[in-house]
């Protein structure tokens, strides 16, 4: 089903959520003729942990995040045209580095400035979650695909299913959902053992890594 694309999807997979991801949902998506199209959503946010977290509207900012999942959107067969109800993204939405930071406005001219000198970008920008006016102004993109193509996609980006109008062909839309999410992060730690003993299991053993004082690289 994969085609050609199934090394590049390993490579992705493992560079996103790591070697030890953890299989946790397959599941078919059918669109039939008549189907209205979803309100744009996330299957994921980024969720408070922090006192000093989100705000009065509701959204989160950057200090913390959901766990780390991935969906891929496998076609079934060709869905080479929007009216079957292809899948639709708002692009540049799954974290809080898509959106503007904390602190940015505008001046006289209408020109972005920093209202404090220097903005922490990595600690100052909030996820939103999508609402009708912020969809309008990003727009949606909707790829066209072959079957076996992949689509990709961060659980907390934004997308919604499309509406199937094939009413003179009556073509339903079939896709193939396998989510993938990160598997519990641990690091392998040496300890003393007599210099004979030739086990990995009995001169390794395995830590959870905020529980290590090892710097990590990021």
């Amino acid at each position: 089903v994969l085609n050609r694309n199934n090394q590049m999807i390993l490579y992705l997979l493992q560079k996103t959520l790591g070697h030890n991801a953890e299989l946790c949902e397959v599941s078919v998506i059918i669109t039939e003729p008549g189907a209205v199209a979803q309100p744009i959503h996330s299957d994921g946010e980024y969720v408070p942990c922090n006192k000093n977290s989100g705000d009065n509207d509701g959204n989160v900012n950057v200090y913390s995040s959901s766990p780390k999942i991935i969906t891929l959107f496998i076609a079934l067969h060709d869905i080479l045209e929007e009216g079957l109800g292809g899948t639709k993204f708002v692009l540049k939405t799954h974290h809080p580095k898509c959106f503007e930071p904390h602190g940015r406005g505008s001046n006289e001219d209408g020109d972005e400035e920093e209202s404090n000198g220097n903005i922490d970008r990595e600690n100052s920008n909030t996820w939103l979650r999508p609402t009708m006016e912020l969809v309008r102004e990003r727009g949606l993109t909707w790829f066209p695909m072959e079957a076996g193509d992949t689509a990709i996609m961060y659980s907390t980006s934004w997308h919604g299913g499309g509406a199937n109008i094939d009413y003179d062909k009556g073509r339903k839309r079939c896709l193939l959902t396998v989510t993938f999410v990160e598997g519990p992060k641990v690091v392998i730690q040496p300890t003393s053992t007599s210099r004979g003993n030739n086990s990995v299991g009995a001169s390794q053993r395995r830590r959870p890594v905020g529980r290590t004082n090892s710097p990590r690289k990021k």
